[in-house]
């Protein structure tokens, strides 16, 4: 095991930053077409159409890393993975129908979510304010 590289994570500093913008806007694309091709038209039609793309990719995707890769070590930890990025594409799903038709999915939110969510963001923003420091 000592010639085998057993961690598949790049250093921050190594990151390729185009190739995470690539498929950042690769996942928009797949994910809009998908919401244009079933006609979610609602925020419940968004969120279900969210979480079918996210259920559908994440497991797709985490099943290939667990068959060829030590990137899971349990499946514990792959199926919490799957249900994190399902929660998350059904999230955004929702959000993108309700912009589409002029609506703020966060306004729609309780007082205390609206505040963790702009936590989220503040927090983002000053993780890529020092990347460029």
């Amino acid at each position: 095991m000592s010639n085998f590289n057993q961690c598949v994570n790049r250093p921050s500093a190594e990151m390729v930053w185009w190739a995470i913008i690539v498929s950042s806007f690769i996942y928009a694309l797949f994910l809009t077409l998908m919401l244009k091709w079933s006609g979610a038209s609602t925020l419940v039609g968004g969120f279900k159409t969210g979480a079918l793309f996210g259920v559908l990719l994440s497991a797709m995707n985490n099943l290939s890393m667990y068959s060829m890769t030590t990137m899971f070590n349990s499946l514990g930890a792959l199926v919490v993975d799957v249900v994190v990025a399902t929660l998350v594409a059904a999230v955004i799903g929702g959000d993108c129908v309700a912009v589409g038709k002029r609506k703020s999915f966060v306004r729609a939110l309780p007082g205390w979510l609206k505040k963790i969510v702009k936590a989220m963001n503040h927090a983002r923003m000053v993780y890529r304010f020092s990347l460029s420091g």
